[in-house]
């Protein structure tokens, strides 16, 4: 049986992740990856690298 990521880190279920995640940060989750990939999208203009949040980050493109 494989466990989730949530899981192995000591959550019961996705929904404690999220909502510790938003209590601890201010922010959602969805918020953050905007943040991050927004970061890497910056990051990447300015040299010959490709972040590697960037190049895993996917969702909505």
């Amino acid at each position: 049986m494989e466990c989730a990521g949530y899981q192995i880190r000591g959550y019961s279920d996705q929904s404690q992740l999220i909502n510790n995640f938003r209590h601890y940060t201010g922010i959602t989750a969805t918020h953050y990856l905007k943040l991050q990939q927004q970061i890497c999208n910056l990051r990447d203009e300015f040299t010959d690298t490709t972040c590697c949040a960037s190049a895993n980050y996917t969702k909505g493109k």
